[in-house]
């Protein structure tokens, strides 16, 4: 499951803030735009605020009206059942989480279409799977954590 963040705004700063619901909202000089927002949608959030600015100064006024506009686009999109997402690059020692069990895998190689993966837990679960299936049954681990906990295990 994808995280979900306050998306908090400061104009006297002009600074976006992902807030992880730690601290209290809509104070010293910030404003909620989005009470729950993900990477990804903050990202197509930040993409359409800046589609037609000339470096001019952010304002609380111009910030809801776009979190309208952009809201309105993914009602739409979720009407017409499209779906935006992130492209994840794969790379070697990156760790997959199953989408089934409580599982992590690390990648150890990879070929054009072909991901090899070894179970961090359990060295002889190993699989090769491909590039699309990888997405599809598999949620990379937020900012590729090693769920080796520094340990360097070799396969």
């Amino acid at each position: 499951m994808e995280k979900k963040y306050r998306l908090e705004f400061n104009e006297a700063q002009q600074s976006f803030h992902l807030d992880n619901y730690t601290h209290t909202e809509e104070t010293n000089g910030w404003f909620t735009i989005f009470e729950y927002c993900t990477d990804l949608e903050f990202k197509v959030y930040e993409s359409f605020v800046n589609r037609k600015l000339e470096k001019k100064k952010l304002t609380k006024e111009y910030l809801l009206e776009c979190a309208g506009e952009v809201k309105r686009f993914w009602n739409n999109l979720e009407e017409y059942k499209v779906e935006i997402n992130e492209k994840k690059e794969i790379s070697c020692t990156q760790i997959w989480k199953s989408k089934y069990s409580d599982i992590y895998y690390k990648v150890l190689q990879m070929s054009e279409d072909i991901v090899e993966m070894c179970d961090i837990d359990n060295i002889w679960d190993c699989k090769e799977i491909s590039r699309e299936e990888l997405n599809e049954h598999f949620t990379l681990e937020d900012k590729f954590k090693d769920k080796t906990n520094g340990r360097n295990k070799s396969y």
